[in-house]
């Protein structure tokens, strides 16, 4: 699997149960929809938060709301087999300085976080600013012969992780199997 991908390493907390589905989870997700965009934005210099949703873990909430952080642009987020995800990589840097000699990856799980893909992204130095170019995802979905929900995760540094989840789904034809007759 990922250990057989050079300098790729998946962080520690990758055996952890995916979140349970309810409205503080909901409610996270659109707070981190609407974090992200501000982060991509020329001319954002901050943002208000209400309050944070009932079962926010911290950890989680640093992946999208801190001073580094990777985002993904999605072009959409439910896909065929037939589809080969390719997603654009940006990252965000609000530090005080560059952060220098950063190896950045990614890597693919599924929903019992068996990683199926993974890789470097780039390696080298990560200036102050926003969309910065770190990398291109590009994976074929053609292995995915069952429905399923897939998490992109990646990490600037090997420390700092975003993920986002996506669906994939068989194709129409090979979903479709020839009808059987009395006479076969």
């Amino acid at each position: 699997m990922l250990a057989n991908l050079p300098g790729v390493e998946v962080p520690s907390d990758s055996s952890s149960v995916s979140p349970q589905e309810d409205n503080s989870e909901n409610e996270t997700m659109r707070y981190k929809q609407e974090i992200e965009c501000c982060l991509r934005s020329e001319g954002y210099a901050g943002f208000l938060i209400p309050s944070l949703p009932g079962r926010t873990m911290a950890e989680e909430w640093l992946e999208f709301c801190s001073p580094v952080v990777s985002l993904a642009e999605f072009p959409k987020f439910v896909y065929s087999n037939t589809d080969t995800l390719e997603i654009h990589v940006d990252a965000y840097n609000a530090m005080y300085a560059p952060v220098s000699d950063i190896k950045n990856t990614y890597y693919i799980t599924d929903d019992s976080m068996k990683v199926v893909s993974g890789g470097v992204l780039s390696q080298g130095d990560l200036p102050v600013g926003r969309n910065i170019y770190i990398g291109k995802v590009r994976f074929p979905l053609n292995g995915i012969k069952t429905p399923s929900r897939l998490t992109l995760n990646v990490l600037i540094g090997g420390k700092l992780k975003n993920h986002w989840d996506f669906q994939v789904y068989p194709s129409d034809a090979e979903s479709e199997e020839e009808p059987k007759t009395d006479t076969q």
